[in-house]
């Protein structure tokens, strides 16, 4: 885009402006030239809006601010039709100072401030970052706040933070570090990783609560400061926002229930350690400082199951139970799995319990799977036939290895009345399904070709020998020594090899060859 750019403004440099008597006085002598205009002007004969913008831009050229601002005043006035968005983007932004540029935007922004476009007024406000001149771009801001317009045109969340510092009642020297630091690390996008202890010190030294803010660009995948596809990144994400979660908790300032779901997505994303904000999170539902949401919690359980942290995710998962969240079958199914690896009867009991209660849960195969890892572990309180009459209901099959292992567990508890079993039988004629495709190793794949090469037959001879292969050009006058050469013995004895057997010879059979018919002619002839 620097090079677009760049190139747009060689080309508004090279341009030839349009001609006129006018626009030779501004050339020559701006003052002089100044009178004119205004003698034109009170004789209503001013100039169109491709002459003003061609004295706009060579007095732009020559630095005469003055004039400048005075032609610019009565293009506003006269309401003349000049296209402002494309003049200040690429007509003005060769100047050697921003600052006066920016002054020009804000003598017409005091003029009438519905007169500039939008993205004039974006244009500004990056000019104004670009300097450094955060005041000056905090005022023009608040002229667009409630537009719409695109995250890569400007930041509102960078905006708002900024305006957030600079309403503090705190010394101007730290708001200007804190917002100083801002703009490195979500504008100017450094490469060397923003040291996240200094910037959270320099932030709560002004206001603490825009950390939540800065904590949201860097959770949320549009506003973040690089693309979220890059594994590299991602841990660069994780790691800045966990010191953040860790002070907001212990200074108890709230933050919302989505920034934890996109935390635990992106530690699940790259296979990170989300143990110590999992933790934090289970302190703010025990403090009862946040309500427990589906999103929220089943990817706290997931992001530990990815960790092998079941004891936490069981943990979590007792926390979706207790605040009776709309589970379905999946999450059941993992709670009943987490039961089994933690040894936890009394909650898979409670879980199952609940799965039988609940209307719209359709138990399936990986059902009956967790259900049998928790009863080969221990039986007390399972009330088998009602177990096995649940999947019997909803027509689930086990397979031949569940089958035997509902044998042993029944046979294991003779106290209870045998349920049954022809109603969970497998059918003989069930179709197996198939086995997937194995997928070959490289050495595999290596050996299988050498093997195909050794395996291949090959031919005795070649049977277009005499096209493929380009002989040496033989002279004419050893024509006739050619017919003994060893090229022609071979193809008589390639001729020969072709010859039919002598058992397989038409006469060795009784049969007689048909003379050839002779060629017809096709011509007509009257003679």
């Amino acid at each position: 885009m620097q090079r677009a750019a760049r190139a747009t403004t060689r080309r508004w440099l090279s341009a030839k402006v349009p001609s006129s008597p006018l626009l030779k006085h501004f050339n020559e002598n701006p003052e002089k030239a100044m009178a004119v205009f205004r003698g034109l002007d009170t004789l209503g004969m001013g100039p169109d809006a491709a002459q003003l913008r061609s004295i706009l831009v060579t007095l732009s050229r020559a630095q005469h601010n003055a004039e400048m601002k005075e032609v610019l005043e009565y293009a506003l006035k006269r309401k003349v039709s000049i296209n402002w968005s494309d003049f200040f983007r690429t007509g003005v932004e060769h100047t050697q100072s921003p600052l006066d540029l920016i002054a020009l935007f804000e003598a017409a922004v005091a003029l009438d401030p519905t007169s500039m476009p939008t993205s004039s007024y974006i244009t500004m406000v990056r000019q104004c970052l670009k300097a450094g001149d955060i005041p000056r771009a905090l005022k023009l801001y608040a002229h667009i706040e409630q537009h719409e317009f695109k995250l890569h045109q400007l930041n509102k969340s960078i905006m708002r933070v900024l305006q957030e510092l600079a309403a503090s009642p705190a010394p101007s020297a730290a708001v200007e570090k804190a917002q100083r630091l801002t703009l490195d690390l979500f504008v100017r996008r450094r490469a060397e990783p923003i040291d996240m202890a200094a910037y959270i010190d320099a932030i709560t030294a002004v206001h603490p609560p825009a950390l939540v803010l800065c904590l949201r660009m860097i959770l949320r995948k549009d506003t973040s400061p690089v693309p979220d596809h890059r594994q590299l990144e991602v841990r660069n994400h994780v790691a800045n926002a966990a010191p953040i979660f860790v002070y907001c908790n212990a200074h108890k300032i709230p933050v919302a229930t989505e920034l934890y779901t996109w935390y635990f997505l992106k530690c699940k994303r790259i296979q990170a350690d989300a143990a110590p904000i999992v933790n934090i999170l289970l302190r703010d539902y025990a403090e009862k400082r946040m309500v427990p949401t589906l999103a929220t919690t089943m990817s706290a359980v997931h992001v530990c199951i990815s960790a092998r942290e079941n004891e936490l995710a069981l943990a979590v998962f007792r926390v979706a139970l207790d605040a009776a969240l709309p589970l379905d079958q999946w999450h059941f199914n993992a709670g009943l799995w987490l039961c089994s690896k933690t040894q936890d009867h009394a909650m898979a009991l409670s879980l199952f319990s609940r799965m039988q209660t609940t209307e719209g849960i359709t138990p399936s195969e990986k059902t009956l799977t967790s259900v049998l890892l928790n009863l080969r572990q221990s039986t007390d309180g399972w009330d088998l036939p009602g177990v096995l009459g649940y999947f019997a209901s909803h027509k689930i099959k086990p397979t031949s290895w569940e089958y035997s292992q509902l044998v042993e567990i029944l046979s294991s508890t003779p106290s209870i009345a045998y349920p049954d079993m022809e109603q969970l039988k497998p059918a003989p004629n069930a179709p197996k399904p198939k086995p997937g495709k194995k997928k070959r190793t490289p050495a595999e794949k290596d050996l299988a070709a050498t093997e195909a090469v050794r395996m291949k037959p090959k031919r005795t001879h070649s049977v277009n020998e005499t096209l493929t292969r380009r002989q040496p050009r033989v002279p004419r006058t050893a024509r006739a020594s050619r017919e003994g050469s060893p090229r022609q013995q071979g193809a008589a004895a390639e001729r020969k090899s072709w010859t039919p057997l002598p058992e397989a010879q038409p006469e060795a059979r009784g049969e007689t060859l048909k003379a050839p018919e002779p060629k017809k002619d096709s011509s007509c002839s009257i003679m």
